[in-house]
């Protein structure tokens, strides 16, 4: 991975301090929570210029003090918070279809909103109705979903989002319910495999009186692409140790069940380990010592500690990432395998509560949030 050999500085530019950075394709869009006021940037890079500056009415970004990101992206051009849309062109802001009272899960260029009524619609990203039909059992627990942009699974040229236990076939609505009955169970998640799903319960004899989510037990069901049931067993979750992920890379059922249930990584080449906060404290390569990742003994969740490792492709990096705040492509560190030691990006101080975004492969956007600094990182030569 280009990474390892660290991070040069390539340019940088001014902008307003104590801001909330998002990058979107080749725009810098930063959020003025105080008055929830967006400021536009673009091209990416050293001639950045503000391209348009709006406010938004039902803004609220000052109290979304909740996990979910502020701000979504909705196909190429157009960006999401809570019920307004905001053109990325232009700044321009007008109403999302789904209403003010209802969320929406934005998945690439659809956006499906569910009712109390279970009656789920989809829009593309040219805001015009893709689907309308009823999903069993999903309204009322979509009242109480934060909006985010979910990923969703692509099998045979179709694109497939697990909502509970419900498989949706994100371009025509049509619906598959895991476990074989007619509506979606809120208490069950669905996990994408490379050749099938896996729903996640909670045990009913799971100690309810231990309030912390340490060790609960869970019944793990595994299903192939058409719903047929493969097996099922218990996990404890969540694990003290776990195999660390190639991005944007799924594991097979049968590599899920060997690291999550057996808990045998012998054919793993990283694993990490969490402390009971669900922080993750230690990378451990199968050749070579183990490392602490920074910071991370003194955090919590809640005070956003990395709770997510993934490696390069060729495992050269890891790549820590704090989930549910801010943009979405947010990493807290960068850790260089071999070295076991992080990779210092010039003028950020991420325990100064600074922010490093990857925007691209081989482009990392640092924002020194005392300073209003905006620093574009290329991999170090």
């Amino acid at each position: 991975d280009a990474w390892a050999n660290g991070a040069d500085k390539a340019w940088s530019i001014d902008v307003n301090s104590y801001e909330d950075p998002y990058v979107f394709g080749d725009y810098l869009v930063i959020v003025d929570k105080g008055t929830d006021t967006l400021t536009a940037y673009s091209p990416l890079g050293g001639n950045m210029k503000e391209k348009w500056k709006t406010t938004i009415d039902d803004g609220g970004f000052s109290s979304s003090y909740n996990t979910s990101s502020v701000l979504l992206k909705w196909g190429d051009n157009t960006l999401v918070h809570k019920s307004t849309l905001i053109d990325l062109k232009t700044g321009k802001a007008s109403k999302a279809p789904w209403g003010e009272s209802n969320p929406a899960v934005i998945v690439g260029d659809t956006a499906i909103s569910c009712k109390e009524s279970d009656k789920c619609t989809a829009w593309g990203a040219n805001k015009k109705q893709k689907w309308s039909r009823k999903i069993a059992g999903t309204g009322s627990p979509f009242k109480s979903l934060n909006m985010f942009n979910p990923t969703f699974l692509v099998k045979d040229e179709q694109r497939y989002l697990a909502l509970f236990n419900a498989v949706i076939n994100i371009d025509n609505g049509e619906t598959l319910f895991l476990g074989g009955g007619s509506k979606a169970d809120s208490d069950r998640v669905t996990w994408y495999f490379q050749d099938g799903w896996g729903t996640l319960e909670l045990e009913d004899d799971s100690d309810s009186g231990s309030s912390s989510s340490a060790n609960r037990e869970y019944k793990v069901t595994v299903y192939d692409f058409k719903g047929k049931k493969q097996g099922s067993y218990r996990q404890t979750l969540p694990a003290e140790e776990t195999v660390v992920e190639e991005d944007k890379k799924l594991l097979t059922a049968e590599e899920h069940r060997t690291y999550f249930k057996d808990q045998d990584f012998s054919d793993a080449s990283l694993t990490a380990r969490s402390n009971s906060d669900g922080c993750v404290t230690r990378i451990k390569p199968k050749q070579g010592s183990s490392f602490s990742v920074p910071e991370a003994d003194t955090n919590t969740i809640s005070s956003g500690c990395p709770s997510v490792a993934k490696s390069s492709q060729d495992g050269s990096i890891v790549k820590l990432m704090i989930l549910g705040s801010g943009d979405v492509n947010r990493i807290s560190a960068l850790m260089n395998v071999k070295t076991g030691k992080e990779i210092k990006f010039s003028g950020i101080d991420l325990e100064n509560e600074d922010t490093l975004i990857m925007a691209k492969p081989d482009l990392i956007i640092g924002y020194n949030k005392f300073d209003g600094k905006v620093i574009g990182f290329k991999p170090g030569s």
